[in-house]
């Protein structure tokens, strides 16, 4: 079993020495590194080509760099993490066990550690434990079996998807398991805690645009109990702000149904 890891880069200078330091300090080394840059315009590349890495090219989006990436892999399981993030030294061997065990899987989720905001990781690894298998993944700590990302059909790189990561997760689900192992850790690193309101609008903007795609209507109580959450926090603006993101999306929502029905 080959396996290959695939970053995704856009300045990044400051992240990329400690997560590939980590990478290359696995007790299962990987059998390659596969780095989509987006044309960075500080050191980022220059400190990766100091690492056994190959580098690609592509400045569109996360789903687009990280469908090249993959695509590019030789390995049979592919596994991604981001740059702002550095995985604990037996990432790998547990992943790699993982599949081993368990033939019949599609996916892994691996445990993510927010620096910062442990109680918060602590109380989404409890949950995981007990759901055992994932619907959706997040892209900091995932890896998919080769063969299912080309029956899946990659990545969604036309935008139409919200969140890449959860996207794909979500397509592989349907089809295969994706186990939960929490043994598998990765430590992110937050630029910041505060929400900013570009981050904010993003956010619900991506929830209706999954919700869309996939008529998961259902998930757009989301963004509702979010901006509920923020104001019980005391985070009155940007609660309010969620609200009005909210309904300001309702329209896009509205005819997207109007035309599936006709």
């Amino acid at each position: 079993m080959k396996l290959s890891v695939i970053l995704c880069t856009k300045n990044e200078e400051k992240n990329i020495k400690r997560c590939l330091d980590a990478i290359m300090a696995q007790t299962r080394k990987p059998d390659e590194i596969i780095l989509v840059d987006a044309y960075s315009t500080d050191r980022t590349v220059e400190i990766a080509k100091q690492y056994p890495v190959k580098i690609f090219y592509d400045k569109r989006d996360l789903g687009t760099a990280r469908d090249l990436g993959w695509k590019k892999a030789k390995g049979d399981i592919v596994v991604f993490t981001d740059v702002d993030a550095y995985p604990d030294k037996h990432w790998l061997e547990e992943i790699e066990r993982a599949f081993s065990e368990h033939p019949e899987i599609g996916g892994v989720q691996g445990r993510s550690v927010i620096i910062g905001n442990e109680k918060l990781s602590e109380r989404f690894h409890r949950r995981a434990l007990k759901a055992k298998y994932f619907t959706f993944t997040h892209g900091a700590n995932m890896a998919f079996r080769r063969k299912v990302l080309e029956e899946v059909g990659g990545f969604d790189s036309n935008k139409n998807c919200g969140w890449e990561d959860m996207d794909i997760g979500y397509r592989v689900s349907r089809k295969y398991k994706i186990l939960y192992v929490p043994t598998a850790i990765v430590y992110e690193v937050k630029k910041g805690e505060e929400r900013t309101e570009r981050t904010i609008k993003r956010n619900v903007k991506y929830w209706f645009l999954f919700a869309k795609k996939h008529r998961r209507y259902d998930l757009l109580i989301r963004p509702i109990f979010y901006a509920f959450y923020s104001v019980s926090q005391g985070k009155i603006r940007e609660g309010m702000l969620q609200f009005v993101e909210f309904f300001k999306n309702l329209p896009m929502l509205l005819c997207g149904s109007k035309r599936d029905e006709g």
